[in-house]
């Protein structure tokens, strides 16, 4: 009886083994009109540097094909026409929901968030689309800042790559007079959405040092600006060149000492010594020269700092402070 019910499910086994082989040999969609959402996952599965096993031969979607000469003479094709045209510009081959199929994959060396814009035959846009999934000779993206239906034949022009993540140095520097510049190095950190707004962090030295000393008088102040934190919105993003404008908080903390003498050699009149410290809204206004994986930001922060009543005069901390951050990114 055991050895009956044994045979019987290899049975069973085989033929289900069978069904499923067979129906992974057919073509998924012979007029290339399937499933894209059931593509997108499949591609995006796949591991960058294993052979991608669904890919594009004349439309047609083919898993395990016997006629591989023909796929490579395909590949060798696409391969020539990219060292013509490259990954610039192509065309929109089918829309499902969200999703965009376009003509551009790994022989026209797309990467992921790659961002295009869609136009259409007049050259109005249409929407924007990122890059989430790779196939050899196509890849599949994410529609998003739609203002017009996307349909096939679109055509696509290359943005730029969208670079999620940041991580820096900064240098900032302002003119100020009495020489009090601020000056100072840090570290700075960002993330970027698809829609150009952003978070950055920002953790420096920037301050400041003044004083002045006569026969009777001494005065001293410091100001630093160790921590910043705030939002940026990028335009034309992520093209090479991207203006921005931003706006956020910062820590700062400012000490100062003031000393006055009868005379040279007199007694204390007048002496005062403190320190304070505030949060301050800063605000922002630059560039982004965006490179393959480093990012160059040019940008100046006006700091609306508080106007504090001491001795020997009233001080207001509000500078502008020329920032220069060159950022690792990917």
């Amino acid at each position: 009886m055991l050895k009956r019910v044994s045979v019987a499910w290899c049975l069973m086994f085989g033929i289900l083994c069978f069904v499923e082989s067979l129906a992974n040999a057919q073509a998924v969609d012979p007029g290339g009109q399937g499933d894209l959402r059931q593509l997108y996952r499949e591609l995006k599965e796949q591991k960058r540097d294993k052979d991608i096993e669904v890919y594009y031969k004349q439309e047609t979607i083919i898993r395990e094909p016997e006629d591989r000469d023909a796929y490579l003479k395909h590949l060798l094709s696409e391969l020539n026409k990219t060292l013509k045209k490259g990954k610039k510009e192509g065309t929109v081959r089918r829309v499902e929901g969200n999703l965009v199929e376009i003509d551009k994959g790994a022989v026209h060396k797309i990467r992921e968030r790659d961002v295009y814009v869609v136009y259409d035959s007049s050259g109005r846009y249409k929407s924007k689309i990122e890059v989430e999934a790779i196939a050899d000779t196509v890849s599949i993206a994410a529609s998003y800042g739609q203002k017009n239906e996307i349909k096939p034949g679109d055509a696509i022009r290359f943005r730029g790559q969208r670079k999620l993540l940041g991580l820096g140095t900064i240098y900032g520097f302002s003119e100020a007079k009495k020489g009090s510049n601020y000056s100072g190095l840090g570290m700075i950190w960002n993330y970027t959405l698809r829609s150009g707004w952003g978070v950055d962090f920002l953790g420096t030295s920037f301050s400041r040092v003044y004083g002045r000393k006569s026969g009777v008088e001494y005065y001293r102040e410091e100001v630093n600006v160790p921590l910043s934190l705030g939002v940026k919105k990028h335009f034309f993003y992520p093209f090479w060149i991207s203006p921005f404008v931003g706006l956020g908080g910062s820590y700062l903390k400012m000490e100062h000492e003031y000393n006055l003498w009868a005379s040279s050699s007199g007694g204390m009149l007048e002496s005062s010594k403190g320190s304070t410290i505030r949060l301050v809204p800063y605000f922002a206004a630059g560039t982004q020269l965006a490179g393959k994986q480093f990012n160059v930001n040019l940008e100046a922060r006006y700091f609306h700092g508080p106007k504090l009543n001491i001795d020997p005069e009233p001080v207001k901390i509000r500078p502008v402070i020329y920032c220069t951050s060159i950022s690792f990114a990917w």
